[in-house]
């Protein structure tokens, strides 16, 4: 949308006519766009993006066009020596990556400029830039959100100018309630009404949820090997070659080599893990089978599984009820419920304590001889707190879920 502003501003050239036009354009880019971080409220994605776009802005009308790569470094270093943690911020690195996107793109911009009709390159910009932006921030989309939105398109072609005039008219509504407060109400319902439009439009596109890709499995590596070959193919079209294209086809062979390798190693991995969830959940992964343990009985809706089978390229699953004993590899594992019984002689590697079972601990150890207890999400902060001192007394390794975070064998 600051793009879009900027963008809208430029195209009041008139003004470089008349004396100081030139500055004159550059200041009204600097206040509207101030004036817009201050009504929205100066949050920090705004913030970030109107920083970047004032030393853009300065940078464009200083005749320095070739150094607005520099402009932007500019304005990150900026910001990261205001708060250093801004660099692993997500907010940062999306409006970073867009905006660095987006100037790599737009060399290439005045090829679709099929007619020099202002409203129709007004809208071809809309939908150039959005590509443009979408393609620098798919690899964090993935990584990070692992779903990807397909039509970010439609919805921009009609958000961002009505967002543009909405912005508009709410600058001017806001200097005529100073002068003339009537014409500013009028103008205020009109602000209402295309807001209301705005929403409702945004609200339809929602509806469609089939249309955004979810539970896409994506990696760092895979993210960071994606970039390099979004940045080789951009390489690749500043300056066509065989040797570039041959750059670019060997990044795409490396991107796909790894994501294969990645699912292999994955497949033939193998662990059980104690989640921190309640009711209790148990999972126990080997190689290609994937097994939930649980006595909820909505448990394929539980988003500690899906965030897990995500993580693992979404293998096949099976969904079981939580029983009292489970065996991993070699290793057998004692579940004790709220019912307090078990068996004696099951002679168990792994006791996990659920419900605030009502046992002995003490002669459960003493029988048995588990090498760890674990406590999961069930149990009260004052059964945990007896337990461990137990194990403590009897040497044995104690893991509280609840304090701890979840438990894992390998």
């Amino acid at each position: 949308l600051i793009h879009m502003i900027f963008k809208t501003i430029n195209f009041l050239r008139f003004l470089r006519r008349i004396k100081y036009g030139k500055i004159i354009q550059l200041l009204l880019v600097l206040v509207v766009l101030w004036l817009f971080a201050l009504v929205s409220g100066m949050s920090p994605s705004v913030t970030r993006a109107v920083v970047m776009f004032s030393l853009v802005a300065i940078g464009k009308y200083s005749n320095r066009i070739n150094s607005l790569f520099n402009v932007v470094a500019g304005s990150a270093l900026l910001l990261l020596i205001y708060n250093p943690l801004y660099l692993i911020d997500l907010g940062f690195q999306l409006s970073y990556a867009a905006v660095i996107s987006i100037l790599l793109w737009q060399p290439f911009f005045h090829k679709f400029y099929f007619t020099k009709n202002k409203i129709i390159v007004y809208f071809t910009d809309i939908v150039l830039v959005s590509l443009a932006a979408q393609l620098g921030v798919i690899p964090l989309m993935l990584l990070y959100f692992k779903q990807l939105p397909t039509l970010f398109l439609l919805a921009n072609l009609v958000v961002i100018p009505l967002a543009t005039l909405v912005l508009i008219l709410g600058i001017i509504c806001l200097f005529l309630n100073f002068t003339i407060p009537i014409i500013s109400v009028w103008i205020g319902k009109i602000i209402s009404f295309l807001v209301s439009i705005m929403n409702a439009y945004i609200h339809v596109l929602a509806s469609f949820k089939d249309f955004i890709l979810k539970d896409i499995t994506f990696t760092t590596p895979m993210a960071i090997l994606l970039y390099m070959l979004i940045f080789l193919g951009i390489y690749w079209v500043y300056k066509p070659s065989k040797l570039r294209f041959s750059f670019f086809l060997g990044m795409l062979l490396l991107f796909q080599t790894t994501t294969f390798y990645l699912v292999y190693e994955t497949s033939k991995s193998s662990e059980m893990i104690i989640y921190n969830n309640k009711p209790s959940l148990i999972s126990i992964k080997e190689n290609n089978q994937l097994n939930f343990f649980s006595d909820d009985s909505l448990i394929a809706l539980n988003k500690n599984i899906k965030a897990y089978q995500v993580a693992h390229f979404n293998l096949k699953t099976n969904y079981y009820p939580l029983e009292n004993v489970l065996y991993f590899k070699s290793k057998k594992i004692l579940i004790i419920d709220s019912s307090g019984i078990y068996n004696l002689k099951t002679k168990p590697d792994l006791v996990v304590l659920t419900q605030n079972t009502k046992i002995n601990l003490n002669r459960l150890i003493a029988y048995n001889q588990p090498k760890m207890i674990v406590a999961d999400k069930t149990n009260s902060y004052f059964t945990i707190k007896r337990w461990k001192e137990t194990c403590l007394k009897n040497k044995i390794p104690f893991h509280a879920v609840a304090e701890k975070g979840f438990y894992k064998m390998e």
